[in-house]
């Protein structure tokens, strides 16, 4: 900056004063302390990695080529460490394949099970999937096949077509339940792997709760409470002693 300064470059040459404003992020903004590091940020190194693509996601253009890319990068990446377990998630991104070939996406499975990773697609609505031109080979590349609580017979017996699922695979899956009080709550998870299926019950503390909540009001709550106590630990701590003793009082009161 002082140099280009310094150079007294003509304005109606270069506009020195709208440069400085779009490198400000990087030189002083929200992206200073990764172009300004004084070690490089290995991605590899790193336990998680979470890519989040909303501000492209409505760019018909940019989207797709951006999922594609995406894809391939962390391919690579998993690639460089495969002795170790890996799980990569898609949850929306997925979607943006649906104009990608089956050999693209068999491919894709293919190179992960070579990288000792597994490839998990994430729905809320089986008929997205479905109606995808690349149902077939998302679904004959999956060996396992997790579904979480419905109440609606007709969407399970979709779900059950789809998937090829047998009548005794229909008994657990509609067998499933849940509680969704805070304490000694819990939901049942039907999981079915290559022939085998079984019900299983899922149960976390209140502390995994509280990180993990996206029910606004909770998570509006602990954000404040992080601001106030200076960390998310304490404020999820202040959190869950609070739904203990309001628990505590309903307990006292029904008995």
């Amino acid at each position: 900056k002082v140099h280009v300064e310094q150079e007294d470059i003509a304005q109606d040459i270069f506009d020195a004063r709208n440069f400085f404003i779009v490198l400000e992020p990087f030189e002083e903004g929200i992206y200073k302390d990764h172009f300004n590091a004084f070690e490089v940020e290995h991605l590899e190194d790193s336990r998680l990695l979470c890519f989040e693509l909303e501000a492209v996601k409505n760019d018909r253009k940019l989207y797709p080529l951006v999922v594609h890319v995406l894809f391939d990068y962390v391919l690579q990446l998993v690639a460089t460490q495969p002795e170790q377990k890996k799980f990569i998630d898609i949850e929306e991104g997925w979607t943006m394949l649906d104009d990608a070939s089956e050999s693209y996406i068999e491919s894709f499975f293919r190179k992960g099970r070579k990288t000792n990773t597994s490839i998990r697609i994430i729905t809320q609505n089986v008929d997205e999937i479905k109606n995808s031109k690349i149902a077939g080979a998302m679904k004959n590349n999956a060996s396992t096949f997790m579904l979480l609580y419905n109440d609606k017979s007709s969407v399970r017996q979709d779900i059950a077509e789809f998937l090829g699922m047998d009548s005794f695979d229909m008994e657990k899956y509609a067998s499933l339940r849940r509680r969704d009080n805070y304490v000694n709550g819990y939901r049942e998870v039907f999981i079915k792997e290559m022939d085998k299926s079984a019900v299983w019950r899922v149960g976390i503390s209140l502390f995994e709760h509280g990180i993990l909540t996206s029910r606004p009001d909770e998570r509006n709550e602990i954000s404040q409470l992080a601001k106030k106590e200076g960390s998310i630990q304490h404020a999820v701590t202040t959190w869950v002693n609070r739904i203990l003793a309001e628990e505590g009082r309903k307990y006292g009161q029904q008995h």
